[in-house]
């Protein structure tokens, strides 16, 4: 690529970017599925002209992601109650989306100073049980932006009382997605190979100077979600800049990957295309594929917490990765213990994890992938004297003894 070429390809995906940014939410998911659709035929045809196309291991693993794409229609669209469920699964993330998108239009006001944030909190856990963990991330987003626009610190995710201790979690986790958003904000795959490690750098800066010990993880994993939900051209790269400067921060940032990938436009919709067969290119090696995938089963099971049929539906179409490992059963157990240390009174956990299904197959897999309530709280409780950040990462189910899997 010639230094013109190079200008004009950076300057081009900086204008894209910025009209991209401008759009709504609707015609934002239109564009992004639109891309990613293209980029994987693009990236297809480099693979046969490359004659990589013609390799056992492509050849293996694209037969795998069509057997899951498979999978993932049938699931949905081979019943009338598989469509019924992804009717519902569809109408759950687009409510999680709005709700952290948008938590001030549920909340009834603007955030004007930084003493509002305790009320704010406060109204927002007057919200429906369901509602509360995502209008609290989203409050911590909000939170952060207004900050960064008046010239201040994130002082009250810092400061000891200034709020709940029960908000902490998701508050971090939406302060991640936008110190994320702000130093990405303007990246392009055609940056110099120097920049990417230092915009990582300013992220890690940002949270530890913004985030409360013992969950500055929460803010770390949304740098995955931001990026792949955003920027996904920039996650090889922000990968490489993790493993050679913060190798810490790569759990985590895999992990928001797998989230993301629950949300991602060309997935969000149920039987059109499933976000799991993406664990089986996306993922460099062992470690982000476990964490990718724990955060994919955190997003989903999370997602779907009051209908724990849509999960025991999607569980055969995915046997083989629940069998794999327990990667799976790892982000079931970290999303239900995080939800109930953001608020110990949500009925649907409990519920859920005592929910049993009807055919013996998915029984199984079930058995394997959710845990008892049980095992839920003893890690809730193990984690809150040490730190909960960990629950944004994968970690074996084998540390929670007699986890009841």
């Amino acid at each position: 690529m010639t230094t013109g070429e190079w200008r004009s390809g950076r300057a081009l995906a900086a204008t894209t970017q910025e009209l991209v940014g401008r759009l709504d939410d609707v015609l934002w998911a239109i564009y992004q599925a639109v891309d990613q659709a293209q980029r994987r035929t693009v990236d297809a045809a480099l693979d046969v002209a490359t004659l990589a196309a013609f390799t056992p291991d492509w050849i293996g693993a694209t037969a795998r992601m069509a057997a899951a794409q498979w999978a993932e229609a049938m699931r949905v669209f081979g019943s009338c109650r598989g469509v019924a469920l992804g009717y519902r699964e569809l109408a759950n993330k687009l409510e999680v989306f709005t709700l952290v998108k948008h938590a001030r239009r549920f909340i009834g006001t603007d955030l004007a100073s930084e003493d509002q944030m305790p009320h704010l909190v406060d109204v927002a856990y007057l919200l429906p049980p369901f509602l509360r963990l995502w209008a609290v991330e989203g409050l911590g987003h909000d939170y952060a932006d207004w900050a960064r626009a008046h010239g201040g610190g994130t002082r009250l995710l810092t400061a000891a009382g200034a709020l709940p201790d029960r908000a902490l979690l998701m508050l971090h986790a939406g302060l991640g997605l936008s110190i994320g958003d702000a130093v990405l904000r303007g990246s392009t795959p055609f940056d110099d190979a120097g920049s990417v490690p230092v915009t990582v750098e300013a992220f890690r800066d940002e949270c530890e100077r913004s985030s409360r010990p013992g969950y500055a993880g929460c803010a770390y994993e949304s740098l995955g979600l931001v990026t792949r939900t955003l920027h996904p051209p920039l996650v090889a790269a922000v990968d490489r800049a993790l493993t050679a400067a913060a190798p810490d921060l790569r759990p985590y940032f895999w992990h928001g990957v797998g989230r993301a990938l629950y949300f991602s436009p060309l997935e969000f919709l149920p039987g059109v295309s499933s976000p799991w067969a993406r664990l089986e290119s996306e993922p460099p090696d062992a470690e982000a594929r476990l964490n990718a995938t724990a955060g994919l089963a955190w997003a989903t099971a999370l997602v779907n917490v009051r209908e724990p049929e849509i999960v025991a539906a999607l569980l055969p179409s995915i046997g083989e990765t629940v069998s794999r490992d327990d990667a799976v059963a790892s982000g079931v157990l970290s999303s239900f213990a995080m939800a109930l240390a953001t608020d110990a009174a949500n009925p649907f956990v409990p519920r859920f994890c005592a929910y049993a299904p009807t055919d013996a197959a998915s029984e199984r897999l079930w058995s394997a992938a959710i845990p008892a309530i049980d095992a839920v709280q003893r890690l809730r409780q193990a984690e809150s004297g040490i730190a909960l950040e960990r629950l944004f990462q994968y970690r074996a189910v084998g540390h929670v003894s007699g986890s009841g899997m």
